[in-house]
């Protein structure tokens, strides 16, 4: 980077050496990138309005304020258009094919948007770009939920990387399959390929990457029930995210940090967590993050004991998502509003709201947002009450929660076969079984769990049973 400040110093009017340094700010700090950029706006006609400015703009904006970052990649393809200059248009196409899961952009717009750019690439004889740009068409499929066709595209896209040495593009794949391992439940693989992305990143400076797969990284070491790495993790992306001014990545850090004060049962810090997240998100106008965020929200109130608003808040998004057409999100929503339900005592309402979520449940290859289904209905059979298939039903969550390491999953389901042992007369036994879940618990730091074992222990005592 001191080359290019010294050679846009020598030469104050040479665009190409100024976007070469302000592409080399982007990665250390976006806002000296962002003061190159108005200098060079302020150069003479026609290099002041060159449209490689509003593209690298458009770069800079990512992470910050997507509608001003989207405003200026259609501004750059105006202008390419207006000068045929296909591969800038190509990399506009290619910004916006980028950031539109995030707005909320129709997907037959983004999937317009992405291959306009990459069939542009590929005319153009550019591989690399061209998989790049596959890379983002990839994360579309995988917002939308088809995990099979979003792994496809990106191993294709890391057989391309392999053969011109982009390591940014292989770091970006390791972190890409490995979020689709991690979601179809295989930690361990998906563990793997994540340290692997966090070494490519490392090795180009790329901190904005590094952060990302380290929140990744956090999510699986929750999902295994090892808060400490999580909460490790999460904090080391946040300073990570913060240090390099990405608003999205810092958001995705302190979510995880959230989830972490949860499961801790440190509701108010993880409340704060939360709030901080969602204000960076409108800021940023992630639509669905925002979204995602008002969930977690919801989830927290019926933990803090106030199930009617988060009935209310759950409800609400789960509309939302569904008109966004992102059904895992729709699905998570959706168990959130019937655990609110069954904490009111609308057992029916709870099974209704379930039953309609079938067809979504049915198609997802989320291995936990499927188990959590079928403990939510375990706990609305448990609700009827149906012993036995609700028995039957947890033993499956347990056995395969297990299997897949899935400890906090795993914990809850035994908790919920406790209350099914109780209700079906065995108190003492579902007691004892109570409490050694507790004890595995409290072990771990899940408080939050550990806490509703023992209220659960209270509440037969107290009742006689």
């Amino acid at each position: 980077m001191t080359t290019y400040q010294r050679l846009v110093h020598l030469f104050q009017d040479n665009l190409t050496y100024g976007l070469q340094l302000a592409r080399a700010q982007l990665h250390v700090n976006p806002a000296d990138s962002t003061q190159t950029l108005v200098l060079l706006r302020m150069l003479p006609a026609p290099v002041g309005d060159d449209p490689r400015i509003d593209l690298m703009e458009a770069s800079a904006l990512i992470g910050q304020d997507l509608p001003k970052a989207r405003a200026a990649a259609q501004k750059a393809i105006a202008k390419a258009s207006a000068q045929r200059a296909s591969l800038m248009v190509a990399r506009g196409y290619g910004i916006l094919c980028q950031q539109d899961s995030a707005v909320g952009v129709p997907m037959d717009q983004s999937i317009s948007e992405c291959n306009l750019a990459r069939n542009s690439y590929i005319s153009a004889g550019d591989l690399n770009n061209a998989a790049r740009t596959l890379n983002d068409l990839a994360a579309i499929y995988y917002q939308r939920g088809d995990l099979a066709k979003a792994q496809t595209m990106w191993q294709e896209a890391i057989e391309v990387f392999r053969r011109v040495g982009d390591t940014q593009g292989l770091a970006a794949s390791a972190n890409n399959v490995g979020d689709v391992l991690l979601t179809r439940g295989k930690l361990d693989e998906a563990r793997k390929l994540l340290e692997q992305s966090v070494a490519g990143y490392s090795l180009i400076g790329d901190r904005v990457g590094v952060a990302l797969a380290m929140v990744d990284l956090g999510q699986a070491a929750l999902q295994k029930g090892d808060l400490p790495s999580a909460k490790s993790n999460y904090e080391q992306a946040i300073t990570i995210a913060t240090q390099a001014a990405d608003k999205s990545a810092t958001a995705y850090g302190l979510a995880g940090l959230g989830d972490v004060f949860i499961e801790q049962d440190q509701l108010a810090a993880a409340r704060k967590q939360y709030e901080m997240v969602l204000k960076l998100r409108k800021e940023i106008g992630e639509k669905q993050g925002i979204l995602q965020t008002r969930v977690a929200l919801a989830r927290l109130a019926i933990d803090e004991g106030h199930a009617q608003d988060g009935e209310m808040e759950a409800r609400q998004c789960l509309n939302e998502l569904h008109q966004e057409q992102l059904p895992d999100d729709e699905i998570g929503a959706g168990l959130v509003l019937a655990d609110a339900l069954l904490k009111l005592s609308k057992n029916v309402d709870a099974k209704q709201e379930l039953v309609a979520l079938r067809p979504l449940e049915e198609k997802t290859l989320n291995r936990e947002l499927q188990l959590r289904f079928s403990l939510e209905f375990a706990k609305v059979l448990l609700a009827e009450p149906d012993l036995n298939s609700s028995r039957t039903l947890l033993d499956a969550v347990s056995k395969e929660a297990e299997a897949g390491g899935l400890a906090g999953l795993t914990w809850e389901a035994q908790m919920v076969r406790a209350k099914v042992r109780g209700e079906a007369g065995d108190v003492p036994g579902a007691t004892h079984q109570l409490s050694l879940v507790e004890e595995q618990e409290r072990s771990a730091g899940f408080l939050l769990l550990a806490r509703k074992a023992d209220a659960t222990t209270r509440f037969w005592a107290n009742s006689g049973k």
